[in-house]
Protein backbone atom coordinates (compact mmCIF):
# COMPACT_ATOMS: atom_id res chain seq x y z
CA UNK A 1 0.00 0.00 0.00
CA UNK A 2 3.14 2.57 0.74
CA UNK A 3 4.52 1.84 -2.76
CA UNK A 4 1.64 1.53 -4.37
CA UNK A 5 2.49 -1.85 -5.54
CA UNK A 6 0.20 -4.93 -7.35
CA UNK A 7 -0.35 -8.29 -5.60
CA UNK A 8 -2.23 -10.23 -7.70
CA UNK A 9 -3.03 -14.43 -7.30
CA UNK A 10 -4.48 -16.59 -9.38
CA UNK A 11 -4.97 -20.48 -9.25
CA UNK A 12 -5.64 -23.46 -11.49
CA UNK A 13 -8.16 -25.07 -9.55
CA UNK A 14 -10.59 -22.79 -7.13
CA UNK A 15 -10.54 -25.98 -5.04
CA UNK A 16 -8.06 -28.61 -4.20
CA UNK A 17 -8.04 -30.89 -0.86
CA UNK A 18 -4.50 -32.52 -0.43
CA UNK A 19 -1.94 -33.38 2.34
CA UNK A 20 1.24 -30.59 2.50
CA UNK A 21 3.13 -28.85 5.78
CA UNK A 22 1.19 -25.94 6.04
CA UNK A 23 3.90 -24.27 8.36
CA UNK A 24 6.63 -25.12 5.66
CA UNK A 25 4.36 -22.92 2.92
CA UNK A 26 4.00 -20.57 5.03
CA UNK A 27 7.62 -19.77 5.32
CA UNK A 28 7.85 -20.07 1.42
CA UNK A 29 5.01 -18.32 0.59
CA UNK A 30 5.92 -15.51 2.56
CA UNK A 31 9.53 -14.89 2.13
CA UNK A 32 9.13 -15.12 -1.66
CA UNK A 33 6.19 -12.55 -2.04
CA UNK A 34 8.47 -10.77 0.65
CA UNK A 35 11.92 -10.68 -1.33
CA UNK A 36 9.58 -9.68 -4.50
CA UNK A 37 7.97 -6.98 -2.89
CA UNK A 38 11.27 -5.16 -1.43
CA UNK A 39 13.29 -5.51 -4.82
CA UNK A 40 10.48 -3.98 -6.98
CA UNK A 41 10.02 -0.04 -7.00
CA UNK A 42 6.71 2.03 -6.25
CA UNK A 43 4.02 1.48 -8.65
CA UNK A 44 5.33 -1.99 -9.26
CA UNK A 45 3.46 -5.71 -10.10
CA UNK A 46 3.98 -9.20 -8.34
CA UNK A 47 2.21 -11.87 -9.74
CA UNK A 48 1.80 -15.29 -7.28
CA UNK A 49 0.40 -18.29 -9.11
CA UNK A 50 -0.80 -21.47 -7.97
CA UNK A 51 -1.41 -24.74 -10.76
CA UNK A 52 -2.05 -28.00 -10.01
CA UNK A 53 0.41 -30.26 -12.42
CA UNK A 54 0.89 -33.85 -13.15
CA UNK A 55 4.10 -35.06 -13.52
CA UNK A 56 4.60 -38.71 -13.97
CA UNK A 57 1.24 -39.55 -13.07
CA UNK A 58 1.69 -37.96 -9.85
CA UNK A 59 0.04 -34.34 -8.38
CA UNK A 60 2.67 -31.61 -7.84
CA UNK A 61 2.26 -28.35 -6.99
CA UNK A 62 3.53 -25.46 -8.67
CA UNK A 63 4.36 -22.41 -7.16
CA UNK A 64 5.67 -18.97 -8.93
CA UNK A 65 6.60 -15.76 -7.97
CA UNK A 66 7.18 -13.00 -10.29
CA UNK A 67 8.08 -9.41 -10.16
CA UNK A 68 8.63 -6.11 -12.58
CA UNK A 69 11.57 -5.04 -10.28
CA UNK A 70 14.99 -4.47 -10.35
CA UNK A 71 16.36 -8.23 -11.36
CA UNK A 72 19.71 -9.83 -11.31
CA UNK A 73 22.50 -10.04 -13.44
CA UNK A 74 23.25 -13.55 -14.34
CA UNK A 75 26.54 -13.96 -12.82
CA UNK A 76 25.05 -12.74 -9.16
CA UNK A 77 21.88 -15.44 -9.69
CA UNK A 78 23.84 -18.90 -8.54
CA UNK A 79 24.32 -17.28 -5.34
CA UNK A 80 21.14 -15.80 -3.91
CA UNK A 81 20.54 -18.38 -2.46
CA UNK A 82 23.49 -17.70 -0.32
CA UNK A 83 23.01 -16.92 3.46
CA UNK A 84 23.32 -12.77 3.44
CA UNK A 85 24.30 -12.30 0.17
CA UNK A 86 24.04 -8.78 -1.16
CA UNK A 87 23.86 -8.49 -4.93
CA UNK A 88 24.76 -4.49 -4.32
CA UNK A 89 28.12 -4.64 -2.83
CA UNK A 90 28.11 -0.92 -1.34
CA UNK A 91 27.69 -0.08 2.43
CA UNK A 92 24.79 2.14 1.85
CA UNK A 93 22.79 0.00 -0.97
CA UNK A 94 19.72 1.10 -1.64
CA UNK A 95 17.95 -2.63 -1.00
CA UNK A 96 18.08 -4.77 1.41
CA UNK A 97 20.16 -8.29 0.55
CA UNK A 98 18.21 -11.14 0.43
CA UNK A 99 19.34 -12.28 4.17
CA UNK A 100 18.11 -15.63 5.42
CA UNK A 101 15.03 -15.82 3.41
CA UNK A 102 16.00 -17.29 -0.11
CA UNK A 103 18.69 -19.64 1.64
CA UNK A 104 15.43 -20.40 4.10
CA UNK A 105 13.87 -21.06 1.07
CA UNK A 106 15.49 -23.46 -0.70
CA UNK A 107 16.26 -25.33 2.07
CA UNK A 108 12.55 -25.79 2.94
CA UNK A 109 11.97 -26.55 -0.79
CA UNK A 110 14.68 -29.55 -0.51
CA UNK A 111 13.25 -30.60 2.25
CA UNK A 112 10.09 -31.07 1.20
CA UNK A 113 11.47 -32.93 -1.76
CA UNK A 114 10.57 -30.12 -4.50
CA UNK A 115 12.77 -28.18 -6.63
CA UNK A 116 13.14 -24.59 -6.99
CA UNK A 117 14.23 -22.51 -10.12
CA UNK A 118 14.89 -18.49 -10.56
CA UNK A 119 15.09 -16.87 -13.72
CA UNK A 120 16.05 -12.73 -14.20
CA UNK A 121 16.51 -9.79 -16.34
CA UNK A 122 18.20 -6.47 -15.01
CA UNK A 123 15.67 -3.93 -14.86
CA UNK A 124 12.72 -6.47 -16.21
CA UNK A 125 12.10 -8.70 -13.26
CA UNK A 126 12.32 -11.91 -11.33
CA UNK A 127 11.01 -14.94 -11.75
CA UNK A 128 10.54 -18.16 -8.78
CA UNK A 129 9.46 -21.20 -9.79
CA UNK A 130 8.77 -24.32 -7.13
CA UNK A 131 7.39 -27.36 -8.15
CA UNK A 132 6.65 -29.49 -4.83
CA UNK A 133 5.68 -33.04 -4.85
CA UNK A 134 2.06 -33.93 -3.01
CA UNK A 135 2.27 -36.00 -0.38
CA UNK A 136 0.36 -39.31 -1.03
CA UNK A 137 -0.61 -39.01 3.28
CA UNK A 138 0.51 -38.47 6.30
CA UNK A 139 4.20 -39.12 7.08
CA UNK A 140 4.74 -41.11 10.70
CA UNK A 141 7.00 -38.73 11.26
CA UNK A 142 4.80 -35.84 11.44
CA UNK A 143 1.46 -35.33 13.40
CA UNK A 144 -1.59 -35.52 11.73
CA UNK A 145 -2.37 -32.28 13.08
CA UNK A 146 0.31 -30.38 11.83
CA UNK A 147 0.14 -31.11 7.80
CA UNK A 148 -3.28 -32.17 7.15
CA UNK A 149 -5.10 -29.01 5.68
CA UNK A 150 -7.89 -28.47 3.07
CA UNK A 151 -6.76 -25.71 0.52
CA UNK A 152 -9.18 -23.64 -1.02
CA UNK A 153 -7.26 -21.75 -3.77
CA UNK A 154 -10.29 -18.92 -4.68
CA UNK A 155 -9.20 -15.39 -5.87
CA UNK A 156 -9.32 -12.59 -2.93
CA UNK A 157 -11.43 -10.04 -3.46
CA UNK A 158 -9.18 -6.51 -3.69
CA UNK A 159 -10.16 -4.26 -0.39
CA UNK A 160 -8.66 -0.88 0.45
CA UNK A 161 -5.95 -1.67 3.12
CA UNK A 162 -7.09 -0.49 6.30
CA UNK A 163 -5.08 2.54 8.59
CA UNK A 164 -2.81 1.26 10.43
CA UNK A 165 -3.97 0.91 14.28
CA UNK A 166 -1.74 3.56 16.99
CA UNK A 167 0.42 1.02 18.75
CA UNK A 168 0.49 2.02 22.37
CA UNK A 169 4.29 1.63 23.36
CA UNK A 170 4.26 -1.02 26.11
CA UNK A 171 6.10 -0.40 29.39
CA UNK A 172 9.66 -0.82 28.80
CA UNK A 173 10.85 -2.44 32.35
CA UNK A 174 13.14 -0.30 33.94
CA UNK A 175 15.28 -3.36 35.35
CA UNK A 176 16.44 -4.43 32.49
CA UNK A 177 18.84 -3.08 29.80
CA UNK A 178 18.45 -1.13 26.65
CA UNK A 179 19.60 -2.80 23.43
CA UNK A 180 19.41 -1.05 20.09
CA UNK A 181 19.60 -3.20 16.64
CA UNK A 182 19.93 -1.14 13.45
CA UNK A 183 20.12 -3.42 10.43
CA UNK A 184 18.07 -2.79 7.29
CA UNK A 185 16.28 -6.69 6.99
CA UNK A 186 13.97 -7.25 8.79
CA UNK A 187 14.38 -10.97 8.98
CA UNK A 188 17.58 -10.51 10.00
CA UNK A 189 16.62 -8.07 12.66
CA UNK A 190 14.29 -10.96 13.96
CA UNK A 191 16.98 -13.39 13.89
CA UNK A 192 19.26 -11.08 16.20
CA UNK A 193 16.48 -10.67 18.54
CA UNK A 194 15.76 -14.64 18.63
CA UNK A 195 20.00 -14.32 19.61
CA UNK A 196 19.09 -12.16 22.92
CA UNK A 197 17.65 -13.15 26.32
CA UNK A 198 14.89 -10.91 26.17
CA UNK A 199 14.46 -11.22 30.45
CA UNK A 200 17.60 -9.17 30.64
CA UNK A 201 17.15 -6.53 27.48
CA UNK A 202 14.36 -4.27 25.99
CA UNK A 203 14.58 -4.14 22.34
CA UNK A 204 14.31 -1.31 20.22
CA UNK A 205 14.97 -1.10 16.18
CA UNK A 206 16.08 0.79 13.16
CA UNK A 207 15.98 -0.14 9.55
CA UNK A 208 18.22 1.83 8.74
CA UNK A 209 21.83 3.94 9.73
CA UNK A 210 20.27 7.55 9.78
CA UNK A 211 17.34 5.85 11.92
CA UNK A 212 19.33 4.13 14.19
CA UNK A 213 21.84 7.13 14.86
CA UNK A 214 18.73 8.84 15.72
CA UNK A 215 17.04 6.53 18.10
CA UNK A 216 20.77 5.83 19.64
CA UNK A 217 20.77 9.84 20.57
CA UNK A 218 17.16 9.62 21.94
CA UNK A 219 17.35 6.69 23.90
CA UNK A 220 20.95 6.51 24.71
CA UNK A 221 21.16 2.51 24.90
CA UNK A 222 23.37 -0.04 26.83
CA UNK A 223 24.14 -1.42 23.54
CA UNK A 224 24.46 -1.14 19.74
CA UNK A 225 24.04 -3.80 17.59
CA UNK A 226 24.65 -2.23 13.95
CA UNK A 227 25.09 -3.75 10.18
CA UNK A 228 27.70 -2.11 8.16
CA UNK A 229 26.06 -2.63 4.86
CA UNK A 230 22.67 -0.37 4.82
CA UNK A 231 20.47 2.64 3.32
CA UNK A 232 21.30 6.06 4.02
CA UNK A 233 24.03 5.68 6.98
CA UNK A 234 26.67 3.25 7.01
CA UNK A 235 27.44 0.78 9.83
CA UNK A 236 31.27 2.76 9.85
CA UNK A 237 29.16 6.21 9.51
CA UNK A 238 26.95 5.05 12.69
CA UNK A 239 29.95 4.81 14.35
CA UNK A 240 31.94 7.23 13.75
CA UNK A 241 28.85 9.59 14.53
CA UNK A 242 27.69 7.77 18.02
CA UNK A 243 31.63 7.92 19.11
CA UNK A 244 31.56 11.85 18.16
CA UNK A 245 28.73 12.66 19.97
CA UNK A 246 29.52 12.64 24.03
CA UNK A 247 25.87 11.50 25.00
CA UNK A 248 26.59 8.50 22.96
CA UNK A 249 30.58 7.80 22.72
CA UNK A 250 30.29 5.66 25.88
CA UNK A 251 27.94 3.06 24.20
CA UNK A 252 29.32 -0.56 23.24
CA UNK A 253 28.75 -1.35 19.81
CA UNK A 254 28.77 -4.54 17.55
CA UNK A 255 29.41 -4.15 14.07
CA UNK A 256 27.96 -7.09 11.39
CA UNK A 257 29.53 -7.89 8.15
CA UNK A 258 29.21 -10.03 5.06
CA UNK A 259 32.57 -8.45 4.54
CA UNK A 260 35.16 -10.52 6.50
CA UNK A 261 38.18 -9.02 4.47
CA UNK A 262 41.04 -7.66 7.78
CA UNK A 263 40.55 -4.43 5.98
CA UNK A 264 37.04 -4.24 6.56
CA UNK A 265 37.62 -5.05 10.12
CA UNK A 266 40.35 -2.82 11.02
CA UNK A 267 38.32 -0.45 9.26
CA UNK A 268 35.28 -0.83 11.82
CA UNK A 269 37.30 -1.26 14.71
CA UNK A 270 39.32 1.88 13.44
CA UNK A 271 36.29 3.86 13.59
CA UNK A 272 35.27 3.00 17.72
CA UNK A 273 33.44 -0.23 17.16
CA UNK A 274 33.79 -2.85 20.37
CA UNK A 275 33.47 -5.85 18.14
CA UNK A 276 33.43 -6.92 14.61
CA UNK A 277 31.42 -9.88 13.74
CA UNK A 278 31.34 -11.72 10.61
CA UNK A 279 28.19 -13.29 8.87
CA UNK A 280 26.59 -15.76 9.11
CA UNK A 281 27.64 -16.10 12.82
CA UNK A 282 26.57 -18.34 15.95
CA UNK A 283 24.40 -17.04 18.73
CA UNK A 284 25.99 -18.02 20.98
CA UNK A 285 29.50 -15.75 19.44
CA UNK A 286 26.66 -13.19 19.72
CA UNK A 287 25.64 -13.45 23.08
CA UNK A 288 28.75 -14.33 24.11
CA UNK A 289 30.18 -10.93 22.59
CA UNK A 290 27.25 -8.97 24.00
CA UNK A 291 27.92 -10.54 27.56
CA UNK A 292 31.59 -9.53 27.55
CA UNK A 293 30.42 -5.98 26.31
CA UNK A 294 28.48 -5.53 29.32
CA UNK A 295 31.06 -6.87 31.72
CA UNK A 296 33.41 -4.61 30.43
CA UNK A 297 31.11 -1.48 30.84
CA UNK A 298 30.13 -2.66 34.64
CA UNK A 299 33.83 -2.84 35.48
CA UNK A 300 34.08 0.70 34.18
CA UNK A 301 31.30 2.07 36.51
CA UNK A 302 33.14 0.09 39.36
CA UNK A 303 36.17 2.21 38.48
CA UNK A 304 34.49 5.60 38.41
CA UNK A 305 32.44 5.18 41.71
CA UNK A 306 35.90 4.13 43.36
CA UNK A 307 37.41 7.36 41.88
CA UNK A 308 39.95 5.47 40.22
CA UNK A 309 39.91 6.50 36.10
CA UNK A 310 43.21 4.07 34.49
CA UNK A 311 45.68 6.46 33.25
CA UNK A 312 46.44 6.18 29.16
CA UNK A 313 43.54 4.20 28.17
CA UNK A 314 42.54 4.66 24.87
CA UNK A 315 39.53 4.06 24.85
CA UNK A 316 37.94 5.39 27.66
CA UNK A 317 39.78 8.68 27.16
CA UNK A 318 36.89 10.83 26.59
CA UNK A 319 34.91 9.38 29.02
CA UNK A 320 37.41 10.03 31.80
CA UNK A 321 37.64 13.42 30.54
CA UNK A 322 34.00 13.67 30.78
CA UNK A 323 33.69 11.95 34.54
CA UNK A 324 36.55 14.59 35.55
CA UNK A 325 34.81 17.46 33.94
CA UNK A 326 31.47 16.62 35.67
CA UNK A 327 32.93 15.94 38.90
CA UNK A 328 34.93 19.77 38.70
CA UNK A 329 31.59 21.54 37.93
CA UNK A 330 30.34 20.05 40.75
CA UNK A 331 33.00 20.86 43.17
CA UNK A 332 32.96 24.39 42.07
CA UNK A 333 29.18 25.14 42.38
CA UNK A 334 29.42 23.45 45.61
CA UNK A 335 27.90 25.45 47.99
CA UNK A 336 24.69 25.97 45.28
CA UNK A 337 21.99 24.34 47.48
CA UNK A 338 19.91 23.56 44.19
CA UNK A 339 22.82 21.90 41.99
CA UNK A 340 20.97 18.77 39.85
CA UNK A 341 21.23 17.11 36.93
CA UNK A 342 19.05 20.11 34.96
CA UNK A 343 21.79 22.79 36.13
CA UNK A 344 24.85 20.15 35.36
CA UNK A 345 23.19 19.31 31.77
CA UNK A 346 23.12 23.30 30.77
CA UNK A 347 26.53 23.39 31.54
CA UNK A 348 27.54 20.60 28.94
CA UNK A 349 24.82 21.30 27.15
CA UNK A 350 22.82 18.09 27.38
CA UNK A 351 19.52 17.63 28.53
CA UNK A 352 18.58 16.37 32.01
CA UNK A 353 17.74 12.86 30.77
CA UNK A 354 20.44 12.42 28.29
CA UNK A 355 23.19 13.26 31.68
CA UNK A 356 20.69 11.08 33.68
CA UNK A 357 21.50 8.06 31.23
CA UNK A 358 25.22 8.93 30.44
CA UNK A 359 26.27 9.02 34.10
CA UNK A 360 24.00 6.22 34.74
CA UNK A 361 25.84 4.17 31.86
CA UNK A 362 29.75 5.29 33.44
CA UNK A 363 28.85 5.15 37.46
CA UNK A 364 25.35 3.04 37.82
CA UNK A 365 24.74 6.53 39.62
CA UNK A 366 22.13 9.77 38.93
CA UNK A 367 23.49 13.20 38.89
CA UNK A 368 22.08 13.45 42.22
CA UNK A 369 23.45 10.93 43.13
CA UNK A 370 26.75 11.74 42.76
CA UNK A 371 26.32 15.30 43.22
CA UNK A 372 25.40 14.08 47.10
CA UNK A 373 28.40 11.76 47.27
CA UNK A 374 30.78 14.21 46.22
CA UNK A 375 29.12 17.06 48.66
CA UNK A 376 29.63 14.45 51.36
CA UNK A 377 33.08 13.47 50.65
CA UNK A 378 34.16 17.14 50.68
CA UNK A 379 32.51 17.75 54.40
CA UNK A 380 35.07 15.29 55.38
CA UNK A 381 37.55 16.31 53.72
CA UNK A 382 36.58 19.79 56.20
CA UNK A 383 35.91 18.08 59.22
CA UNK A 384 39.35 16.22 59.02
CA UNK A 385 41.50 19.10 57.67
CA UNK A 386 43.43 20.49 60.91
CA UNK A 387 43.89 23.77 59.72
CA UNK A 388 40.58 25.37 59.49
CA UNK A 389 37.86 26.15 62.32
CA UNK A 390 34.71 25.48 60.40
CA UNK A 391 32.21 24.41 62.85
CA UNK A 392 29.04 21.82 62.14
CA UNK A 393 26.89 24.33 60.88
CA UNK A 394 29.91 25.87 58.75
CA UNK A 395 30.62 22.31 56.78
CA UNK A 396 27.03 21.75 55.99
CA UNK A 397 26.29 25.22 54.48
CA UNK A 398 29.71 25.33 52.92
CA UNK A 399 28.82 21.84 51.04
CA UNK A 400 25.63 22.75 49.95
CA UNK A 401 23.10 20.88 52.35
CA UNK A 402 20.25 23.12 53.24
CA UNK A 403 19.69 21.28 56.77
CA UNK A 404 22.38 20.47 59.77
CA UNK A 405 19.71 17.64 60.53
CA UNK A 406 19.66 16.02 57.38
CA UNK A 407 23.28 16.75 56.72
CA UNK A 408 23.88 14.87 59.98
CA UNK A 409 21.73 12.03 59.52
CA UNK A 410 23.40 11.44 55.57
CA UNK A 411 26.49 11.74 56.85
CA UNK A 412 26.16 8.86 59.61
CA UNK A 413 24.14 6.48 57.42
CA UNK A 414 27.52 6.94 54.90
CA UNK A 415 30.47 7.43 57.14
CA UNK A 416 29.02 5.16 60.16
CA UNK A 417 29.86 8.00 62.71
CA UNK A 418 28.14 11.15 63.39
CA UNK A 419 29.87 14.82 62.41
CA UNK A 420 30.84 15.83 65.31
CA UNK A 421 32.72 12.85 66.16
CA UNK A 422 35.20 13.48 62.75
CA UNK A 423 35.77 17.01 64.10
CA UNK A 424 36.43 16.09 67.88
Amino acid sequence: HKKEQKLNFTASVEEWETYFDKDKWLKIIFNLISNALKFTGEGGTVNVRLTKKQEEDKDSIQLEVEDNGIGIAPEKLERIFDRFYQTNDSNTRDQEGTGIGLALVKELVELLGGKISVSSKIEEGTRFEILMPVLDGVPQTISEETIEEKVVLKTPVLVKPPMLATIKKADRNSQKLDLLIIEDNQELRSYIRDCIDLEKYNITEAADGEEGIKKAQATIPDLIISDVMMPKKDGFQVTETIRENIITSHIPLVLLTAKSSLENRLQGLKRGADAYLTKPFSPHELALRINKLIEIRQSLQSRYQNGTPLKDNKSTKKEDVFIRKVKAYILENIEEVNLNGEMIGKNFNISRMHLYRKLKALTNESASEIVKKIRLQKAMELLQDEDNDFNISEVTYKCGFSSISYFSKTFKDTFGKPPSEVKR
